[in-house]
């Protein structure tokens, strides 16, 4: 009885659509996490450790599990709730000894044992799921692949943490989500190909079960509010952080007790138009007024 290599393929577009969407959004907030977590001191940065590690581990294990469930297997499958719940485990423990180890130690060090971490937590996390992901025929790994799915995790990763500990930049942003997003896709779709089913050729392949997709569309849900979540609390500590900075600005430059433009609110304004006249070659004059009785 002969046997021919049957290979997965996409099955639901939306819901690998929809794991894509959770990854992009899920990779930058995470990132974000990481950049505060380093700004912060104290109790502050456990509950920005947290908030990351929640963020990090969800979207992560949400991408892998609904674009694992986004293939046809070509075969019966069946999930082991324990193995699928240690995929999940398995990055809930790497997020935050990754981000640990990125603004702890520093520099490039940090980063690249942060991203070792990291891509050693998401490799674990894939291989674990697909482990949990039972099919009624003969599977065969190649092996190579296997191997550049996890260095293509752990450089990536490396490169996100140490973009997101970067000052604050349109550009930086958009670097760290792509670094992060290719850190994910890039080893969950390289893992996948390197997968490979042994199907007996007289065998009929059946269509995978609904059941599974609603599960997958479900987990979506899910982890897009846990990232809905993460990004209001990072934008209400945005947005705490400017009207702190605002009022003690106005502090600064005007006089406590009139509420008027101070000394250093003027010198700073003097400084702007002299900035400004030497740019664009006009003349202003300084008008000084003595009130004093």
């Amino acid at each position: 009885m002969s046997n021919h290599i049957y290979e997965l393929r996409v099955y639901n577009p939306f819901l690998l659509s929809g794991a894509l969407i959770v990854c992009v959004l899920g990779a930058w907030i995470t990132m974000r996490l990481v950049a505060r977590v380093s700004e912060t001191r104290g109790r502050q940065r456990l509950g920005w450790y947290f908030l990351a590690a929640m963020a990090g581990a969800s979207f992560v294990w949400c991408t892998h599990f609904a674009a694992m469930l986004a293939y046809h297997a070509g075969a019966d499958v069946h999930l082991d709730p324990l193995r699928t719940a240690l995929s999940l485990l398995a990055m809930f423990v790497a997020v935050p000894f990754a981000i640990m180890a990125a603004v702890r130690l520093h520099g490039h060090g940090g980063c690249v044992m942060g991203g070792i971490i990291l891509g050693l937590g998401i490799a674990s996390m894939h291989y674990i799921g697909m482990a949990a992901y039972h099919i009624d025929a003969p599977v065969a790994w190649n092996m190579p692949l296997v191997i550049v799915s996890v260095l293509i995790g752990i450089v990536l990763s490396a490169v996100a943490l140490r973009l997101a500990l970067r000052p604050v930049s349109l550009r930086r942003e958009v670097e760290m989500t792509l670094a992060m997003v290719g850190a994910v896709a890039g080893l969950h779709f390289t893992g996948m190909a390197a997968m490979h089913i042994a199907m007996p050729s007289h065998m009929q392949m059946p269509h995978d079960s609904g059941q599974f997709q609603a599960i997958g569309f479900a987990v979506i849900g899910g982890s897009m509010l846990t990232i809905i979540a993460g990004i209001a609390c990072f934008v209400i500590d945005g947005s705490v952080r400017q009207e702190s900075y605002d009022e003690l600005h106005r502090m600064a430059m005007s006089d406590a007790l009139t509420g008027l433009p101070n000394r250093i609110s003027f010198n700073e304004r003097l400084d702007q138009e002299v900035a400004t006249a030497d740019q664009t070659g006009e003349q202003f004059a300084v008008i000084g007024i003595d009130l004093r009785a």
